[in-house]
């Protein structure tokens, strides 16, 4: 009976040496790995990884594999599943990363006021932290070709990053647009000089004002220059 209980509590012993500490270090550095393999985007420079500390984890077996599962996202605040597997032991984790994604953008260069046309004098391209944006799913911009023709849609600060969420198409027709009117009377096509009181987009009805009576009319759009009175 004491020969058995020596036996099991030797073993018991050589299993409790056996146990060992999972390292951290090569935990962070596989980790680290597995995000950057599907890093493959040109459009991004780099990528930052900070693995957030893990309590201290103990493996029954002196001898153990990490095996790091892809999460299912890459940037922000991400879960890391993981696996220590070893002989006939395995341990899941779940590990948690703070990613930041940095690429260039346009950005503006100064305060941008709402309704500012944008141009290549108030924006520049840098190097930024995209991860909020692509977090959100976002659209953003990284060359001039992809802003001509947008204004901002909102106050704008020096160094905000320009997306779809804060531009929007510059209108056809600004406010105190001078516009060639046409009007039919009894048939007969008259034009008329008229200027734009609201903005609006070609097909839009707008009201504009006829300077030489001082009246208000309203008129569609069908250009940039030109619209034509609604009855």
């Amino acid at each position: 009976m004491k020969k058995s209980l020596i036996i099991i509590i030797l073993i018991f012993c050589c299993n409790a040496l056996q146990a060992v500490t999972i390292d951290f270090n090569e935990l962070e550095s596989k980790i680290k790995k597995e995000l950057q393999k599907n890093f493959t985007d040109k459009n991004f420079s780099r990528m930052e990884i900070e693995c957030m500390k893990h309590p201290s984890v103990i493996f029954p077996e002196g001898s153990y594999k990490i095996v790091v599962m892809s999460p299912d996202k890459t940037q922000g605040l991400v879960t890391i599943p993981v696996e220590i597997v070893g002989s006939t032991q395995k341990k899941s984790l779940q590990m948690m990363a703070n990613v930041k994604i940095w690429g260039k953008a346009l950005v503006a260069r100064d305060m941008l006021n709402r309704k500012s046309p944008i141009s290549p004098d108030n924006i520049q391209v840098k190097e930024v932290d995209l991860t909020p944006l692509l977090s959100a799913h976002k659209t953003y911009y990284r060359n001039f070709e992809q802003v001509r023709n947008l204004r901002a849609l909102a106050y704008l600060k020096k160094g905000d990053i320009l997306c779809e969420s804060n531009t929007e198409r510059n209108p056809d027709v600004n406010i105190n647009k001078i516009l060639a009117m046409t009007a039919t009377r009894s048939n007969i096509e008259i034009k008329i000089q008229v200027k734009a009181l609201e903005e609006g987009f070609i097909g839009n009805t707008i009201k504009v004002l006829n300077m030489k009576h001082n009246k208000t009319l309203t008129a569609r759009i069908i250009n940039s220059d030109e619209a034509v009175l609604v009855n």
